[in-house]
């Protein structure tokens, strides 16, 4: 097996069908079944984010695996998929279109370090493809919080808090930022906030899956 092999596996990363690269068909018909790009707002509201907008749903098993795939093994394949449905869901009519610049949330160090990627700055390359924005880091995070996924909602907007700061002035730009999964909305919000205490306008949320 070639080093590019482990990001490319060939077979199907849902059903282990041999000969796949990335889905197979039938798994892409699945997959294809369940993409409902929508506006969303989170229980809590969405704090500093202008607007948020997801792809999937997250509570359906089959779309959940599919992204878990990606947060964990960060497969190439996996992200050359959702380039395709990026660029579907930027025809949409509700898609907030109006961006200068295309950024994501950055993983802690300590998740960076386990996983040795970023699943989100894969995403956000995919995002500025199919935008035909450039991408850029614009935010660093600074400590390792605890897991998001642990914690209550006013824990997780505790866990975040201060922990997201920009790289540059914005100067009213409005800014796409990508995450992977958006729940309570808390990490998203605080990345916003950081990109408007940067001087951005407007910060769009675009996510796989909520």
């Amino acid at each position: 097996m070639s080093f590019m092999d482990l990001f490319s596996p060939k077979s199907c990363i849902v059903c282990g069908e041999e000969g796949a690269i990335g889905l197979c068909p039938t798994c892409r018909k699945r997959l294809d079944a369940l993409y409902d790009p929508r506006p969303f707002r989170c229980s809590g509201g969405n704090g500093y984010a202008d607007a948020m907008y997801a792809l999937f749903h997250y509570d359906i098993p089959f779309s959940r695996s599919f992204i878990l795939d990606l947060k964990t093994n960060g497969y190439r394949d996996s992200v050359a998929l959702f380039e395709s449905y990026y660029e579907r869901a930027m025809t949409e009519k509700d898609f907030p279109s109006d961006f200068e610049w295309v950024t994501f949330c950055p993983r802690s160090m300590r998740a960076r370090y386990a996983r040795g990627f970023d699943q989100s700055l894969l995403l956000a390359q995919a995002a500025s493809s199919a935008s035909g924005k450039p991408m850029e880091e614009l935010l660093y995070r600074s400590g390792s919080p605890r897991a998001q996924h642990t914690l209550s909602a006013a824990a997780r907007r505790e866990n975040v808090k201060d922990t997201f700061y920009g790289s540059r002035n914005l100067d009213g730009a409005n800014i796409l930022l990508i995450d992977d999964v958006v729940t309570t909305g808390a990490t998203a919000s605080e990345a916003a906030r950081a990109l408007k205490k940067s001087g951005a306008m407007r910060v769009f949320v675009l996510c796989l899956a909520h």
